[in-house]
């Protein structure tokens, strides 16, 4: 038995150390054969979603962003260099149907990666709409706010990470060591002990979640979106089987964080025009796991993040651009501060893809 009251079926795409919630899927490449209880077209998108097509590039820039103190280089540009050696290669993604994973070293899947995940956005989200408005919203707008975009989100799951150890505490500090998180939707009181502990630093797993809760103050942020979030979350997940839980995607990854640097994957402009975007491993390297961040795809959930806040009615009106302006600039600067902590003197990269195939004559293209 796991800690999330059942072990997965091995022959899911998961690979061995990241596990899945129960009976929530898997957030990587090939999540068809486990989305038992869709529609037949909700499975013709998820075969769309990942893998059956691509962007056209041929090549990539390397540029050292920051390289790094001595001997806190594990990971240099040769590394970078080898793990896209062959762009050819390449995983797609439908940026709007694709899921976002945490930035963790400890998830060995090809992904679409932000701060946070799908959750992490969310909650910055939510500041950057009181940032524009000045309404702080409560626990039950939150949920509200959750439970309309899992609604009507284009991507097939929503992502959030907790990892073994911050789970066990989690577990220990509820009074209950062997806590089956999935399996309490029906006792109310042990829900109300989870809930009231769930947003403690030490009892998160993703490592931003987590810097975001310890943090918040410093970060301007509010220090209950992180716990609203969290509850709204856990609240839709213990509504299982309903068809709002089964679009959530909870991980738990084991053993202990050594990523070796950030890695910033910007995606061209034609790709992005087509809604696709590369999906890289965070264990992409021989040296050392890294962090992968898509600061450009990244941008197409927020938009969509933005979209369904603005027409909820929240406050009397809402100017959607400002949101989105604001949104994109608390992510920056939580980034920054984030990376500042947990990879003080490590290397940042940007990769950037490019089609570098000369553009041809009129006669050469008809001979």
């Amino acid at each position: 038995q796991s800690t999330w009251g059942k072990i997965r079926n091995q022959s899911t795409s998961m690979r061995s150390g990241v596990f899945a919630l129960i009976a929530i899927v898997v957030c990587v490449s090939n999540p068809v054969g486990a989305a038992d209880g869709f529609t037949p077209q909700d499975k013709v998108l998820f075969r769309q979603a990942y893998g059956n097509f691509a962007c056209r590039v041929n090549s990539y820039s390397l540029k050292t962003e920051s390289p790094g103190i001595g001997e806190h280089i594990i990971v240099g540009p040769s590394d970078v260099r080898a793990a896209f050696e062959n762009v050819a290669t390449l995983e797609w993604a439908h940026i709007a149907q694709a899921s976002f994973a945490s930035l963790d070293g400890r998830n060995d899947e090809k992904v679409l990666s932000t701060p946070g995940g799908d959750l992490g956005e969310f909650i910055q989200l939510l500041e950057a709409f009181t940032k524009v408005t000045g309404k702080v919203l409560d626990a039950v707008d939150v949920q509200r706010v959750l439970e309309r975009y899992l609604k009507v989100m284009t991507r097939e799951k929503f992502f959030y990470e907790t990892d073994e150890k911050a789970y066990i505490r989690l577990a220990v500090a509820t009074g209950c060591k062997n806590l089956r998180v999935a399996e309490m939707g029906g006792m109310k009181h042990k829900r109300e002990a989870f809930l009231e502990k769930v947003a403690v630093p030490e009892h998160i797993g993703d490592p931003f979640i987590k810097f975001v809760a310890a943090n918040a103050t410093d970060l301007d942020m509010h220090v209950e979106y992180v716990h609203h979030a969290l509850a709204a979350y856990h609240n839709i997940l213990w509504t299982t089987p309903s068809r709002l839980a089964s679009k959530l995607c909870y991980l738990e990854v084991k053993g202990n964080r050594q990523e070796a640097a950030l890695i910033n994957i910007k995606t061209p402009a034609f790709c992005l025009d087509q809604g696709l975007a590369p999906m890289v491993s965070q264990q992409m390297t021989c040296a050392a796991p890294v962090m992968v961040n898509y600061p450009d795809a990244v941008k197409v959930l927020r938009r969509e993040l933005v979209s369904v806040i603005a027409t909820m009615k929240l406050v009397d009106d809402v100017d959607a651009k400002e949101v989105m302006a604001a949104f994109n600039l608390i992510a920056e600067s939580n980034l920054q501060k984030f990376w500042g902590v947990v990879g003080q003197d490590l290397p940042i990269y940007t990769v950037e893809f490019i089609n570098s195939s000369p553009l041809l004559t009129n006669d050469e293209q008809f001979e």
